[in-house]
């Protein structure tokens, strides 16, 4: 399961590395050739635009691995140890549903766009549309993974403190 799991991380800052670099490389170069030629590269912003998509569903499944998504610690370190348990367990079940709304969503949407393509580059917008149930599933996995590790550290807390 740890090799599984450090080829999905691989996966994930691979290629939201590369959609990063591939990003500031294009934009840069649209605008020397703005300025050089008086021409920027139409095609560029279409790419552009799909591939911060996908670095962002790399970075969002790279933020549940981390722990780095927003919390509501404010409110959860005031409530005692019964009601922060039961707050931790109610987002978690939102985030949940969520997830699995989003990627559910994503993959109806990549099925309802079969036949369209993008405006310049013509790319199959299925392509472009399953950037968005692939974010989903990989956050779905790391949710689950820290959701585990989660649950087992609050039930290790609360048999600490019987």
């Amino acid at each position: 399961m740890k090799r599984v799991d450090a080829v999905i991380y691989g996966i994930e800052l691979v290629i939201g590395s590369i959609a990063m670099a591939c990003i500031a490389a294009l934009v840069f170069a649209t605008v020397i050739a703005r300025y050089v030629l008086n021409k920027g590269i139409l095609w560029a912003d279409e790419v552009v635009v799909n591939l911060f998509v996908l670095l962002v569903m790399m970075g969002g499944a790279l933020c549940f691995r981390f722990r780095k998504h927003t919390e509501m610690t404010l409110v959860l370190n005031v409530l005692p140890r019964a009601g922060r348990l039961a707050l931790r367990s109610a987002i978690q079940v939102v985030v949940l549903i969520f997830l699995l709304v989003f990627t559910y969503s994503g993959v109806m949407l990549m099925k309802n766009s079969a036949g369209l393509t993008t405006s310049i580059l013509r790319i199959p917008m299925t392509y472009v549309y399953g950037i968005l149930p692939l974010g989903g599933i990989l956050m779905l996995y790391e949710f689950g993974k820290d959701t585990a590790v989660r649950i087992r550290e609050d039930f290790s807390s609360v048999k600490k403190t019987l």
